[in-house]
């Protein structure tokens, strides 16, 4: 509230520095503004509460040759950035909005993922705060030709 406080006493006049007793006039004009415009200003959150469901996500893809480091397995950058797409679909159908990354907390890579498998995403969101969620994410690989699953990062 404090910081609408001075939003409104910076722009209700473009002049120069107000003095104080100024200042009191622009916070009750700001406190008729707001009075009058309720609706427009809303501090509560108005999103319904969303199941699990709702925004659970899953990606599969094959890896090619273009995805392969030296060693001959799947580069883990490229397993990284399909985390980071999978969980920000998930964010993004839960959020209905944009949302953007801010932090990975741990990436571990259990098995390494070989060319030619089709790598399997499913992210789901974890917990939600106000301004903020978590969101997991689980990567297995499967060989196409043995049908074998694999669990390879999280």
């Amino acid at each position: 509230m404090f910081l609408l406080y001075q939003w409104f006493y910076r722009h209700s006049q473009p002049q120069f520095h107000l003095p104080s007793r100024d200042y009191r006039r622009a916070i009750s004009a700001f406190r008729v503004f707001a009075k009058n415009y309720r609706s427009v200003i809303s501090f509560r959150p108005t999103m319904e509460p969303k199941k699990v469901q709702d925004s659970q996500v899953q990606l599969s893809q094959s890896m090619g040759i273009t995805d392969a480091n030296l060693a001959g397995a799947v580069h883990g950058g490229v397993i990284m950035k399909l985390v980071d797409t999978a969980g920000g679909i998930a964010a993004i159908k839960h959020a209905g909005g944009p949302v953007v990354t801010a932090a990975i907390d741990e990436m571990s890579f259990i098995e390494p993922v070989n060319l030619g498998d089709v790598v399997t995403l499913r992210a789901s969101v974890n917990g939600v705060g106000r301004t903020s969620m978590e969101v997991g994410v689980r990567v297995e690989s499967e060989n196409v030709l043995t049908g074998e699953t694999v669990h390879t990062s999280t």
